[in-house]
C-alpha cells in the first residue's frame, strides 16, 4: 500500500498563505495612500483661490433707477471694488458675501467687479453690462410695447394704457420689471431699412428688428434726446433693449445710442511702500518688483479700517491699500476711492508671476 503524498498539500497551503499575505500588504499600502490623498485633497480645498460670483444684477440687465445694487460672493473674505457708472465702491465681504451700491449713468454702463484677498495676495475680476433709462420713460414705452398687438393698437386703448401707467400700479411695475432684464450692447455693422446688424464685444453678431413701437434715444454729454432710425449709422454703439445676449435676433423696444465712451477706471491692491505729499507708491502683494503709483486729490474718498474719519495722513508704510480710479497715460491711478487695512502685510511670499486683476501700472 502506497503512502499518501502530504508534501503537495503543504506546499499548496504555503503558496496560498503567501498570496494572501501579499494581498493584505498591498491593500494596506493602497488604503494608506488613499488616506493621504484624501488629506491632500482637503488641504487643496482649504487653499482654493477666490471664486467671484455675481448674483445680482444679471449681465445685460436693463434698469429704471440710477442706484444699482451689486450682490455676490467670493468664497472667502476679501475686499471687493466695483468700478464703473458715475462712482466707484469698495467694500469688505462678510462671510464671503458682499453687497455694494453704485450710481450709474443713463445709457450703457460697463461695471468691473474686482476681488482682492489681502491675506494671500490673490485677485480676480469679472465684468457686466447694465443699461439704465429713466423709469418713467422706460415704463411708458414698455407698457405700450407689452400690451399693443395687431388687434389692440387703437388710440383709445393706448390712452387707457397711459392712464394705467399714471397710477403706477404694482401690476404695471411688474410688467416693466419683467422686461427690463434684457438688452445687448454692440456696434452697428449694417443697416437695412428697419433692421440693424450689430456686433458685440464678445464677437457675436445680432440681428435687431425695429417696428412702429421701437423708440430711439441718443445719450451723450448733453443728456438724453429722441432720435430716429435714420439718425443711426454703421459704427454707432447702441444698446438694443428687448434682445438678450443669448438671442441671435429679436425685436428691440428701445435703441439707445451711446455718443461718448466713459473714461476707463481700474482698481489695484498693494502694500504701501511710501506716502509722500498725497502720492502713494504701492508694491504688488505677491510680485514685489511691481509697483503702482496712486495719486490722491481733494475728491478722493478715503477709508481706513478701524478709523471713523480718515485722511491721507492715516495711511502708513506697510498698510494694505485698495484704490480705484482712472489711469493716466503714465500709468498713475488717480484715486476716486481708497480703502486701507492697517498693519504689516505678513504671510505672502513673492512669486515669479501671477495674474493681476488689472493692467500693470508699473513705473
Amino acid at each position: 500500500m502506497e503512502t499518501p503524498n502530504t508534501r503537495t498539500p503543504t506546499i499548496l497551503i504555503l503558496i496560498i498563505g503567501i498570496i494572501i499575505g501579499l494581498l493584505l500588504a498591498g491593500g494596506f499600502v493602497l488604503l494608506k495612500s488613499a488616506f493621504r490623498g484624501k488629506e491632500q485633497s482637503t488641504g487643496t480645498q482649504e487653499t482654493k483661490g477666490l471664486l467671484l460670483t455675481i448674483s445680482e444684477p444679471a449681465d445685460g440687465a436693463f434698469v429704471g433707477t440710477e442706484t444699482l445694487t451689486i450682490k455676490g460672493s467670493t468664497g472667502k473674505d476679501a475686499v471687493v471694488a466695483v468700478v464703473g457708472g458715475t462712482e466707484d465702491t469698495i467694500v469688505e465681504t462678510s462671510g464671503g458675501n458682499f453687497s455694494a451700491s453704485n450710481k450709474i449713468a443713463e445709457g450703457e454702463n460697463e461695471l468691473t467687479v474686482y476681488a482682492f484677498d489681502p491675506t494671500t495676495g490673490e485677485s480676480t475680476q469679472t465684468t457686466l453690462n447694465v443699461s439704465f433709462l429713466n423709469e418713467e420713460v422706460a415704463m411708458g414705452r414698455l407698457l405700450v410695447a407689452q400690451s399693443t398687438t395687431a388687434e389692440e393698437n387703437s388710440k383709445e386703448k393706448i390712452d387707457k394704457l397711459r392712464e394705467r401707467l399714471a397710477t403706477k400700479s404694482s401690476e404695471l411695475k411688474k410688467v416693466a420689471s419683467t422686461f427690463k432684464n434684457s438688452h445687448v450692447f454692440g456696434t452697428i455693422s449694417a443697416i437695412n431699412d428697419t433692421v440693424l446688424t450689430i456686433e458685440t464685444k464678445q464677437g457675436s453678431v445680432k440681428t435687431v428688428f425695429t417696428d412702429d413701437i421701437t423708440k430711439f434715444y441718443s445719450i451723450g454729454s448733453g443728456g438724453r434726446s429722441t432720435i430716429a432710425i435714420t439718425d443711426l449709422k454703421a459704427g454707432d454703439e447702441i444698446a438694443a433693449v428687448g434682445v438678450t445676449k443669448n438671442d441671435t435676433s429679436g425685436t428691440a423696444k428701445f435703441i439707445i445710442r451711446q455718443e461718448q465712451t466713459p473714461q476707463k477706471r481700474h482698481a489695484v491692491a498693494g502694500k504701501v511702500k511710501s506716502n509722500e505729499g498725497g502720492t502713494i507708491t504701492l508694491t504688488h502683494l505677491t510680485q514685489t518688483e511691481r509697483t503702482y503709483t496712486v495719486k490722491t486729490t481733494n475728491e478722493t474718498v478715503i477709508k481706513v479700517k478701524g478709523v471713523d474719519t480718515a485722511t491721507i495722513a492715516d495711511i502708513k508704510t506697510d498698510d494694505v491699500v485698495v484704490a480705484c480710479g482712472p489711469v493716466e497715460k503714465d500709468g498713475t491711478i488717480v484715486a476716486k476711492r481708497l480703502f486701507a487695512i492697517p498693519g504689516k502685510f505678513l504671510g505672502v511670499k513673492p512669486k515669479e508671476s501671477t495674474t493681476s486683476a488689472t493692467p500693470s501700472s508699473s513705473q
